[in-house]
Order: C-alpha cells, then sequence, then structure tokens
C-alpha cells in the first residue's frame, strides 16, 4: 500500500510539474503580441498570402467562411484557395459562385484521391504565395486575420504559425466542450512557448511552403492529423521557428459537435493518430496525461470498494489545483470566465472519458464526413 500511495503521489506530481510548465509557456508567449502593433497597412502592400481551405459537404457553412475570408483587411495581394473533396452536397456549386463574383477565390476539386491531405497538398501546390494559412470550412474569423498572422511572420521569420482556436457551443454539453477544447489550446500553446510543442490545430494554422514540402510533413496514411505531423517535421527542421500567436485579433471559432456521437467520433479521430507519433514531446505528454487519469480511475474504483474517499480526495484535489488556476487565467485573458463554472464537473468527467477514448481510439474505427476508418 505504501508503495502505492508513493507511486501515486509521483504521478500526481509529474502531472503538476507539466501544467505548470505550460502555464508558463503560455505567458512566455506574450511576448509577440508586441509585434502586432506599429505597423501600418501600407505595411502589407508588396506581401503575399494563400489561404487555403480542404471542405467536404459543407453547404451550411461555407458561405459564412468566404464571406470572413473576403472581408479580410489585408492590403497585400491574398489568395483564397478552396478544395472540394467529393461533396456530395450544395458545398461545390455554391464555392463556384463565390469564384466567379471574387477573383480572389480559386477553386480546386481532387478526383482520383480523397482526403484533408490530399486536398491541402493540391491547394498548396498551387498556392503563389510562401506563407501558407490554413484554417477549416465551418469556421469564422475576425477582418484582421491575415494582417495579424502577416504581422508576426515578417518580424519572426517563423516556418510554423499556430494560433487561438475556440468552440462555439450552446446549452450544458455545448460549454462543456468549450472549455475542454480551450483546455487543449492552452496546453498546445503552453507547450509551443517552451519550445516543446505537443499540439497545434489546422484551423488557424500559418506555415512556410517550404516548411510543407519536406519529406514526412504530411502522412497520407493518417486521416486525421495533417497539423500535428506537420508540427513533428517543423520542430526537426527548424527548433527555434516555431511559435503560437496569442493574439485575440487571430481567434477562429468553429462550432461545437452537436451531440454525444458526433463528438465522440470526433475525439476518436484525434485520438487514433497517437500511435503514429516519433516526437518525444507528444508521446510523454500523451501518457502522463493517461496514466493520471487511469490512476484517478483506479483510485476511485478502490475507494468505492473499500468505503474509503478521503486518498482519492487528496489526489484528486491535487490534480485539480494546477488545472484550475491555468484554465482561470486563460479564460480571464480570453474573457470567457463564465466558463469556468462547468469546471468541477468536466473534471469529475473528465478521467472516465479521456482514458476510454484513448483506449478506444486504438481498437475500433470512426466516421468522419461520411467516411469511415477502421
Amino acid at each position: 500500500m505504501t508503495v502505492f500511495v508513493l507511486f501515486s503521489a509521483f504521478i500526481i506530481l509529474i502531472y503538476f510539474i507539466l501544467i505548470s510548465i505550460y502555464f508558463y509557456g503560455w505567458e512566455k508567449n506574450k511576448k509577440y503580441l508586441k509585434l502586432n502593433s506599429g505597423k501600418k497597412q501600407s505595411f502589407f502592400d508588396f506581401c503575399e498570402v494563400s489561404v487555403v481551405v480542404s471542405c467536404r459537404n459543407e453547404e451550411n457553412n461555407i458561405d459564412n467562411l468566404l464571406q470572413s475570408l473576403v472581408n479580410q483587411d489585408f492590403t497585400g495581394n491574398y489568395e483564397v484557395i478552396i478544395v472540394n473533396d467529393h461533396s456530395s452536397d450544395h458545398t461545390e456549386e455554391k464555392i463556384k459562385n463565390w469564384a466567379k463574383k471574387n477573383s480572389q477565390i480559386k477553386y480546386f476539386s481532387l478526383t482520383q484521391v480523397q482526403g484533408k491531405k490530399h486536398a491541402l497538398a493540391l491547394a498548396v501546390k498551387n498556392a503563389k504565395a510562401q506563407l501558407i494559412v490554413t484554417t477549416d470550412a465551418d469556421c469564422t474569423m475576425s477582418n484582421s486575420w491575415i494582417s495579424d498572422i502577416y504581422r508576426v511572420y515578417q518580424q519572426t521569420n517563423a516556418q510554423l504559425i499556430s494560433g487561438i482556436v475556440l468552440l462555439k457551443g450552446e446549452g450544458f454539453f455545448g460549454k462543456m466542450q468549450e472549455l475542454e477544447f480551450l483546455s487543449l489550446v492552452a496546453s498546445g500553446a503552453g507547450s509551443l512557448g517552451i519550445g516543446h510543442g505537443i499540439m497545434c490545430n489546422g484551423a488557424n494554422l500559418a506555415f512556410t511552403k517550404q516548411l510543407f514540402e519536406q519529406k514526412n510533413a504530411i502522412n497520407f496514411n493518417q486521416i486525421s492529423g495533417d497539423d500535428v505531423f506537420l508540427l513533428q517535421t517543423a520542430k526537426i527542421k527548424y527548433p527555434k521557428k516555431v511559435i503560437f500567436n496569442p493574439s485575440t485579433h487571430q481567434i477562429i471559432e468553429t462550432k461545437a459537435s452537436k451531440n454525444l456521437i458526433s463528438f465522440i467520433q470526433q475525439r476518436l479521430r484525434w485520438a487514433s493518430k497517437s500511435s503514429s507519433y516519433t516526437d518525444k514531446d507528444m508521446i510523454a505528454a500523451s501518457w502522463i496525461v493517461f496514466v493520471t487519469h487511469f490512476l484517478l480511475l483506479i483510485l476511485f474504483f478502490v475507494s468505492l470498494f473499500e468505503q474509503e474517499m478521503t486518498f482519492f480526495l487528496v489526489i484528486f484535489s491535487l490534480k485539480l489545483f494546477p488545472d484550475f488556476l491555468f484554465l482561470l487565467f486563460v479564460t480571464h485573458y480570453l474573457k470567457k470566465k463564465s466558463l469556468m463554472f462547468y469546471f468541477l464537473p468536466l473534471s469529475v468527467i473528465y478521467p472516465f472519458y479521456i482514458v476510454s477514448i484513448a483506449i478506444l481510439s486504438q481498437l475500433v474505427g470512426f466516421s468522419w464526413k461520411d467516411r469511415f476508418s477502421k
């Protein structure tokens, strides 16, 4: 029993240190905020950016995205390259109509291959600019999104720039998703801040064509993970040129999952790529998070069996402490403090959820965009 107590304390200590380091990294990222001032719009007059988007069955979202993109205040040259990935609804028709009215929008369609990675590869191949900016078809952004990204790129010469992505959810389930997703964004940002990035999000990502063309930058064998595998390559090839931009002017918003089934399918897709990680930071962080929450489950069920909850509650509270402080600061920064109302219920559910998803993702398939993976 003493050995188990010491082991539990050790795991929680490692987790505490990990979250504390990410907290430090989040704060360290704020140095890039100073780069977002002092440049007039004329600064962009001779700059070029290519925005690339892969889409499949997004007829309900594509109009909002393209409207956000054509409304950008970027005074340089920018193009929007949309690649249709075998949509079976009216997505293709809508894109064509937008392209007829806006010379900035260019349309391509996959024919012999399918999948987001192939769509992005086709878009980047046809992009004119050295700086590639990606987002998803169900996203919206502020008018200064491109301008803000380019300021940071120009002044840092970064090879990969990750940005903030926020969910928009409704009701209790939607708000729980918002907070849970925000914790992932914060962890990814914190890890990038200390130079040991573990995740980024393709919905708000900028990178150079040079990086994308590196060997193994894109893993076509995985349905998901184009952003993470690109991050792995960037850390190897350009370790000092991978950054997170915490500017609130660069925030991307997207919709939360409508129901539990779609949420689980999405998380299974995300988790399925973990078996292909080669980056030691990603592997270590994944195992620390998994073991910590698996430990909490064991302690919970042992405590129920022995009818003694004291030790479990102590360990659980020690785990919650760094999580709470980190998320409190991040939600305050993003003006989302009301989400902290959902912190405790999310913390209770999270061990069951994270362990189940981690195990199931390696055993069962998932569906995405009417496609199935085994």
